[in-house]
């Protein structure tokens, strides 16, 4: 079996104690998390910042969340990332997944 070394990651979200999962701390390492993971994490934070907190409480007064809110999902290439690492969903659709893609992703 490979031994692989436990990577630091660097700090991420507000810090609000508990608030955060303890990986987003730079003093939590892992043989699993890696800098393609931060860099996905990254891309998934910008998104619900952007598409999503803007209008959640517009989608929980209708009850309903927009086709098109599904759309930006995919088009920003996260929607495939719920089916699986080994779906093959990402060679169906034209988004990006992330860069040695695995289950640490989903």
């Amino acid at each position: 079996a490979e031994l692989r070394r436990t990577q630091a990651m660097t700090d991420f979200g507000n810090g609000t104690p508990y608030g955060d999962p303890n990986w987003y701390t730079g003093s939590y390492h892992s043989v699993y998390y890696k800098k393609t993971h931060e860099d996905w994490r990254k891309r998934c934070r910008d998104y619900v910042e952007r598409d999503v907190l803007p209008n959640v409480s517009e989608w929980e007064v209708n009850k309903k969340i927009p086709k098109d809110a599904y759309m930006k999902c995919y088009e920003a290439g996260l929607l495939p990332c719920v089916v699986g690492a080994t779906s093959g969903a990402y060679d169906l659709v034209p988004a990006n997944a992330p860069e040695e893609f695995d289950y640490f992703h989903e």
